[in-house]
């Protein structure tokens, strides 16, 4: 290792998981997967000068010099089906090598997307167990216990459990082979709706 450069950005941004670089002259283009965007690095300075939003995890990303193209992969694009792998939805994105008068812009856009999640619960119209702010403890929540049945949709599980938003023909494992599963669901409470940011393997 000859050099460390800071990706920097505001104090919400966290998880860049930076995975592929492409040079551009002085610029370096850096896929930060956790930040769906390319971080733009001005190599005469290693300064952070703008993030450029991208699809759902991009995982590389290529400079067509001549032309000033960017090109970049995005490793689950528009995102996931319901099912199996078949249904992930990965892109390639194509774009012109943005103006430094757009920085600003394109870098705030990065930051709205990425703090959609947390905006989510300033705009609730009852009182929220869930702390809006991070390190608040919250006063209603004393102890949680969270069982996450990993790499497994919803619906491949729970999906013919009665009473719930789950779509009974992509139940796979039905009945008794998840029977502790489902006695927990059923005891205690099953998290029907819930969209986090999640892949089958």
């Amino acid at each position: 290792m000859t050099e460390v450069i800071d990706l920097g950005g505001p104090d919400e941004y966290f998880g860049y998981f930076p995975t592929h670089m492409a040079l551009d002259g002085d610029l370096l283009y850096v896929a930060c997967s956790g930040q769906n965007a390319i971080a733009v690095i001005d190599t005469t300075t290693d300064t952070l000068e703008a993030f450029i939003p991208t699809a759902w995890y991009p995982t590389a990303v290529g400079v067509d010099e001549a032309s000033g193209t960017i090109i970049v992969a995005n490793g689950r694009g528009t995102g996931t089906g319901p099912g199996d792998d078949e249904d992930s939805q990965s892109s390639l994105s194509v774009f012109d090598r943005p103006a430094t008068e757009d920085y600003a812009a394109l870098s705030a856009t990065v930051y709205e997307n990425n703090q959609r999640t947390a905006k989510f619960y300033l705009d609730l119209d009852f009182e929220s167990p869930i702390p809006t702010e991070r390190g608040v403890p919250s006063e209603q929540i004393k102890r949680v216990i969270f069982v996450m049945k990993e790499n497994k949709t919803y619906d491949q599980v729970f999906g013919d459990v009665p009473g719930t938003e789950g779509d009974p023909e992509l139940c796979i494992y039905c009945g008794d082979p998840t029977r502790n599963f489902r006695a927990l669901a059923q005891q205690f409470v099953n998290c029907d709706n819930f969209t986090p940011k999640a892949k089958r393997r």
